[in-house]
């Protein structure tokens, strides 16, 4: 978020804050806190912020939007996939199917895209620095590798990780001439894009969201959407069937802070497992493809 959009909403000095990122939690921190009484964070980046540069430094409850087994089960396994795809379609026009990807991270956001492109025909491999998460992977049906023997064989790489410098100045020379580069990530942070445009001796703009960077040993890098989120900058994100689960969490959690702040502590923590169960309980009822009997409130 821009830091001039942040400053003007600080401003206003709010007492509850929805966010994204962890720009406006940040933002309040830098200011002593304000009038804020809580928040909720929607997005892993932020949940990385908050357990990582702000951990022990938030003086109010931030409820974490992701950390909600709805918001992993339906949002990032089943709308982060296709939206990417979307994004990823739009700026290349590019078929998916015989051609090499790899993807970054192996959370629930990385592998929802990796069975996509898996499933459209593509070799998918996984880059993960969880064992675990490359376990799953590996069960999953990927292949799992090493960045730099990855890098050498791709013809589409994905960064989705949610963690700033994934693929640094190092790795463009390794790249496989023609490779397209793009970001699912919240933050135009995972690629290094400012070392990119210093190594290029030529750039030039493919097509709306495609630029080509020429390196000096001859290749070339096709960075997709500026670095920046494929899915949002490239196509219209998710669709709103999967943004209204987030937009209910956040909701019903800023109600439950705002009438009972001391059920919750300082600092980053869940969703109230009530809440994940009345949202559930209500998204069931709306799907066409259900006939049950009313449900228990």
């Amino acid at each position: 978020m821009a830091v001039v959009v942040v400053e003007r909403i600080l401003d206003a000095e709010p007492d509850f804050l929805v966010d994204n990122g962890a720009d406006l939690i940040a933002g309040t921190i830098a200011r002593g806190g304000g009038r804020v009484t809580a928040a909720t964070e929607e997005t892993t980046s932020g949940a990385n912020r908050l357990r990582g540069e702000l951990e022990g430094r938030i003086p109010f409850p931030v409820v974490v939007i992701n950390d909600s087994p709805l918001k992993q089960l339906i949002e990032n396994q089943y709308g982060i996939g296709p939206a990417v795809l979307d994004g990823f379609n739009r700026a290349t026009n590019t078929v998916v199917a015989a051609k090499t990807f790899v993807v970054f991270g192996y959370g629930t956001c990385g592998r929802s895209l990796a069975k996509v492109l898996r499933n459209l025909g593509a070799v998918v491999t996984v880059v993960e620095i969880d064992p675990v998460r490359a376990l799953e992977a590996a069960y999953d049906g990927m292949r799992v590798m090493h960045i730099e023997p990855a890098l050498e064989e791709a013809d589409g790489l994905f960064t989705v990780t949610g963690r700033p410098g994934i693929v640094r100045r190092e790795h463009f020379p390794l790249l496989k001439d023609g490779a397209l580069l793009g970001n699912v990530g919240h933050f135009g942070n995972e690629i290094d894009v400012a070392a990119l445009e210093e190594l290029a001796v030529e750039r030039r703009e493919l097509r709306d969201h495609v630029v080509e960077y020429l390196l000096p040993g001859g290749s070339r890098v096709r960075l997709l959407a500026r670095g920046e989120m494929l899915n949002l900058s490239a196509a219209n994100g998710h669709p709103i069937e999967v943004m209204d689960l987030g937009f209910a969490l956040q909701a019903h959690s800023i109600r439950a802070l705002a009438r009972d702040p001391a059920a919750f502590v300082h600092g980053a923590q869940p969703v109230p497992a009530a809440i994940n169960r009345a949202i559930g309980a209500e998204m069931l009822r709306t799907l066409s493809t259900t006939r049950l009997a009313p449900l228990p409130q």
